[in-house]
């Protein structure tokens, strides 16, 4: 694989929309096409380690504040409490450096993916939208992916400074490990990358695993077939854990309908405070992961 061409350009060729009126939006029969064709990840080509070292070696390596502030962002940056596992094991969680973070991503009816500079013009339909400008300075290029919840797409048009018209699916989903070499090209991330990069999330990493309506699907009835890790309570913690959601439960039942889902969907303070180690371990072992990745990449750590 030849990198050479792409990488002399990368830093200074994010494309720009251009203010120009935007060519006509995509018809449904396009995005039904854009959505179809693409590839799935376990079907890409896979970067060898020094590929991707090379595609990552002009980027410089994410300071320990920007790997910190990645972590606490990307506990918030979906609803994790209703897309993952509220108990041990999880799901897998891949961090990795991409040149392309920060970026709108748009896919076009030929499979050919157009990075987007965001800026305080671009379209904001996500929480979590920051233009690229503040992202890179907070996070460097720091990114995640994980396959659980649901994706979301948008249709798009936009005109860039060279003219061209981009018709196609604006597609910012954070659920695949894979990264861009260009705007035809993609590939898998090394194994030693992924191996080095990956810790298992439960949705105790989003806060509002403290309201107890989330909890109640997901009780179990002996607290030590749970498998809570010891370092943050073990089978204490989530025995705990069970018996006040019980007890809100009950609480709840004997109230008034409209006061018993007020219990049940408010953040319960004890609720939160069990919780709080094993929210905590979760980040921590997101830093380890991005730690592992700089001293894989860049020889060094943070």
């Amino acid at each position: 694989m030849t990198m050479p061409g792409w990488l002399r350009g990368l830093f200074g060729r994010s494309a720009d929309a251009s203010r120009a009126s935007p060519p006509e939006a995509p018809s449904s029969d396009d995005i039904d096409v854009i959505l179809e064709g693409r590839q799935e990840v376990s079907a890409l080509p896979v970067l060898s380690l020094r590929e991707y070292r090379r595609v990552v070696e002009a980027i410089p390596p994410p300071t320990a504040q920007q790997i910190q502030d990645f972590a606490s962002f990307v506990s918030e940056a979906k609803s994790w409490y209703k897309h993952l596992p509220l108990l041990p094991p999880g799901e897998p969680f891949w961090f990795f450096i991409d040149p392309w973070a920060g970026l709108d991503r748009i896919l076009g009816r030929r499979g050919q993916v157009v990075y987007v500079n965001r800026t305080s013009e671009t379209l904001q339909f996500h929480y979590t939208w920051m233009t690229t400008e503040d992202y890179r300075s907070r996070f460097g290029r720091l990114a995640f992916a994980c396959a659980a919840g649901t994706e979301l797409f948008l249709p798009v048009s936009v005109r860039l400074t060279d003219n061209r018209e981009i018709r196609g699916v604006l597609a910012n989903n954070p659920s695949r490990a894979s990264v861009h070499t260009t705007e035809e090209t993609e590939y898998r991330l090394p194994p030693e990358v992924l191996n080095a990069g990956t810790t298992r999330v439960t949705g105790v990493i989003h806060k509002l695993t403290g309201t107890p309506w989330v909890w109640l699907g997901f009780l179990p009835d002996n607290a030590d077939s749970v498998g809570w890790p010891e370092e943050t309570g073990g089978s204490e913690t989530i025995g705990r854990i069970i018996a006040r959601c019980h007890t809100i439960q009950r609480e709840a039942t004997q109230s008034g309908a409209a006061e018993g889902n007020q219990k049940l969907d408010a953040i319960d303070e004890e609720l939160t405070t069990l919780l709080a180690p094993e929210r905590r371990r979760l980040q921590r072992e997101m830093v380890l992961s991005m730690n592992r990745i700089v001293t894989l990449l860049y020889g060094g750590s943070v």
